[in-house]
């Protein structure tokens, strides 16, 4: 009779041939992830933004007839933003209606491009205040895919699109 002899786990040269494929694999992966991290990151901080520029267009239609409603961009770096009602001194503190800072929200070191100041006032019928923000672009450094928050300019409605893109050429393009 014929004894047979079993296999059991992996030899050394199946081990160092399976580490090197997955070394492979993960230098391969490792920019790209980088890269959608990073525009993960502007993405989460032009929808913070987005977020804030919204609750004071609502605002300002649900505080009376008189209301105005500000939206401050605080900080460059990090999309941070109040929203305030006009008048809202108290005792010489501004009382915001709502507030968001973007270290908080993992939007930190994030170039904010500003167009036209960094304050855009809604009136009580959804209008924009003259002057103020005209537009918003959206970074980081290393050159990753940027955005932009543009404003129709009547009703001062926000809309992000990609800057990249050629103008009018898909809906997430810029219109201008």
């Amino acid at each position: 009779m014929k004894a047979y002899r079993t296999i059991r786990g992996f030899s050394l040269i199946e081990l160092i041939v399976g580490v090197a494929i997955l070394a492979i694999l993960a230098s391969v992966a490792l920019p790209a992830f980088k890269t959608m991290l990073l525009n993960a990151r502007v993405r989460n901080a032009a929808q913070s933004v987005m977020a804030g520029l919204t609750k004071a267009k609502n605002e300002s239609s649900t505080r009376g007839p008189a209301a105005l409603v500000q939206f401050t961009l605080t900080d460059t770096t990090d999309a941070s933003w109040t929203v305030v009602q006009l008048p809202t001194v108290i005792n010489g503190a501004v009382i915001p209606i709502d507030a968001s800072t973007g270290k908080n929200e993992g939007s930190k070191n994030i170039n904010v491009v500003l167009t036209g100041g960094n304050i855009i006032t809604y009136n009580a019928f959804n209008g924009v205040v003259a002057g103020g923000i005209t537009r918003i672009d959206l970074s980081v450094t290393d050159g990753t895919k940027p955005l932009r928050i543009t404003f129709k300019a009547a009703s001062g409605t926000p809309t992000m699109c990609e800057s990249l893109l050629p103008l009018n050429s898909g809906p997430r393009a810029c219109p201008y």
